[in-house]
């Protein structure tokens, strides 16, 4: 099923352009409006731009969820700060940053979204490390400056187009706790995607009956819906949860689209050439598209469309990212990763080294060639890998 942008009243469409078009119909109009002296063209101008204004949506992308798409080092407070439904669900000292901080003691903080490295001796020194970004985790031996030879947990990640390579180690003889906690965090992040992300044609309907997630809870149930994003429109039903709106074709389960909160955008009314419709402004991967409904009758369309928005607000206020707590007793969460935290070590206006990121490129921090030599694996002379990596290492991430 192709998602694409239902067609838009044209008024509307115009009304959603730009702002800049209402405050030259604004300007316009009450220059001819002090010309006449005419109070009751006044009166009606002004109702209008009130009906056209109440169309215009503005989204703050600063209430987008970023924590588990990114890359960032050297964060400040505000970013470190743990946001709405983001749970510490482990904290694991004495980890040093073997790639670009060797030497260094910090603290890693697993979070449901993130992991976060941050320096003991200086906290603005500290890595945010997304879930979303991460290709592969394993563990290998590595030198470390505080221990020698160690294991050592390496993470591989790629953000946009560029690739990454974070090693941490255990400083803490014998313990084993950084590579399962890691990876299990990981693996449970990965096998939840549909709390977070958009899925088409998912089994996830079975005879007209949703299989519901953990802690997902089921509101309403609607059938006679019809999804206006094909040219005729379909006729199917809708799930509505404290999670996701999931709808689903009447003449096949399986054709069927799952649109979490996460990826709401705005939940409104709209007029289409199909009628009345509830348009759901989605956005995935930095790009929007709109999702239309329409069912019938108009008063039903109408008390759902205030059910999806009042759902949509509590979500957004506490939201699901489907991630349980490792622990029966909750984490305290430390005062670094609170309200940006008040640890007198981290300067906020000290400004992050820009060549930071490089030393975590994949084999970034090299500052000279390494010498050539000549693999028996596939004939050829290459360069020779880095300390403690073979030629199958490198395929690993990819």
């Amino acid at each position: 099923m192709t998602i694409r942008p239902i067609d838009l009243n044209p008024s509307l469409a115009v009304a959603l352009s730009t702002g800049s078009l209402l405050n030259g119909l604004h300007l316009k109009a009450s220059s001819k409006i002090n010309n006449k002296s005419d109070t009751s063209i006044r009166g009606l101008l002004s109702k209008k731009l009130e009906v056209l204004t109440e169309t215009v949506t503005f989204f703050n992308a600063a209430d987008m969820l970023w924590q588990d798409k990114d890359v960032r080092l050297d964060c400040n407070k505000e970013q470190l700060k743990l946001r709405n439904g983001e749970k510490l669900m482990e904290k694991l000292d004495s980890i040093e940053d073997t790639k670009a901080n060797t030497g260094e003691r910090g603290t890693l903080y697993v979070t449901n979204l993130r992991l976060i490295w941050i320096s003991t001796q200086l906290a603005r020194v500290n890595i945010s490390l997304g879930y979303n970004c991460i290709s592969n985790v394993s563990i290998r031996t590595t030198i470390s400056k505080l221990r020698g030879s160690v294991e050592s947990l390496y993470i591989y990640a790629k953000c946009s187009t560029a690739r990454f390579e974070f090693i941490f180690s255990s400083l803490i003889p014998g313990s084993a706790r950084l590579y399962a906690v890691v990876n299990s965090v990981f693996r449970a992040y990965d096998s939840s995607r549909l709390y977070r992300e958009i899925k088409l044609r998912g089994a996830i309907v079975d005879s007209s009956s949703l299989k519901l997630l953990p802690d997902e809870q089921m509101f309403d149930n609607l059938e006679g819906v019809f999804n206006l994003t094909s040219d005729t429109g379909v006729l199917g039903g809708l799930f509505i949860t404290n999670v996701r709106l999931v709808w689903y074709s009447a003449l096949n389960d399986n054709y069927n689209i799952s649109v979490p909160f996460l990826s709401i955008k705005v939940v409104r009314p709209n007029k289409t050439k199909y009628g009345p419709a509830m348009v759901v402004e989605t956005f995935t991967d930095g790009a929007t598209c709109n999702l239309g409904f329409r069912i019938d009758p108009p008063e039903k369309m109408h008390s759902t469309l205030q059910k999806v928005q009042n759902l949509h607000s509590l979500f957004s206020k506490s939201p699901i990212f489907g991630l349980r707590e490792m622990r029966t007793e909750a984490q305290a969460v430390p005062d670094v990763l609170k309200d940006g935290g008040a640890d007198g070590n981290q300067d906020a206006e000290a400004p992050a080294k820009t060549d930071a990121l490089a030393m975590y490129y994949m084999d970034g921090g090299n500052r000279k060639d390494r010498r050539i030599i000549f693999s028996k694996e596939i004939g050829l002379a290459i360069e020779e890998p880095p300390n403690g990596m073979t030629l199958a290492d490198l395929w690993n991430p990819l």
